[in-house]
């Protein structure tokens, strides 16, 4: 999914503009029902918040995230989509502990990393549990 998003940046768009990949990436798992389904999601920069490129991917899908609390828990290193999973459950059950298990999605959960995604070395990532609210329709 990253490489259509890539591809977007790089051009493939209506208007053939090339876009800076600006930061941070964000990987949103929707893990309902027993499914990994998920979105990669980029920011364009403010300067395109008005009038973004319209992509020529039907994969693609622009749109203006509203104003979210989001519970985060940095993490030091790359990981595998089953330790970002185990990271999740673990700042899961934090919250849990310390009472606002209640108001988080229990579907949902992001990671994220600070740093581009074709470098070696990275050196923020953090996984996201976002506050009982609308994220996006899947």
């Amino acid at each position: 999914m990253f490489q259509a998003v890539q591809d977007y940046l790089q051009g493939d768009n209506d208007q053939d503009m090339d876009i800076r990949l600006s930061l941070p990436v964000i990987m949103i798992h929707d893990i309902s029902l027993g499914s990994h389904h998920f979105m990669v999601c980029a920011f364009l920069g403010e300067a395109l918040n008005n009038s973004p490129p319209t992509p020529t991917d039907p994969k693609i899908v622009i749109w203006q995230p509203t104003e979210k609390v989001i519970y985060t828990r940095r993490v030091g290193t790359r990981m595998t989509d089953a330790q970002w999973h185990m990271e999740y459950q673990n700042l899961k059950t934090l919250l849990e502990a310390n009472g606002k298990g209640s108001n988080i999605l229990n579907h949902v959960y992001a990671y994220v990393t600070f740093t581009p995604p074709w470098t070696k070395m990275a050196d923020r990532y953090e996984v996201w549990i976002f506050k009982n609210v609308q994220v996006h329709n899947f």
